[in-house]
């Protein structure tokens, strides 16, 4: 996931509704980069305070 963060911090991202996914082999469109991540985090394992933390600033990703 991290290196998803990193590509969206420095590149953008679109919303769904401007870019939908179509489930075609194409290329990219790199128009609607409307969206920054101005960081992100890695919460430590098993630590339930700072997932609290996470969970209070949005977006949370989790892997299992």
């Amino acid at each position: 996931m991290d290196y998803a963060f990193e590509y969206e911090k420095d590149h953008g991202i679109s919303f769904e509704k401007e870019y939908p996914y179509k489930g075609v082999d194409q290329k990219c469109k790199t128009t609607y980069n409307r969206f920054k991540l101005a960081g992100y985090v890695d919460v430590p394992q098993n630590d339930n305070d700072a997932l609290l933390v996470a969970l209070n600033i949005e977006p949370v990703s989790v892997a299992v």
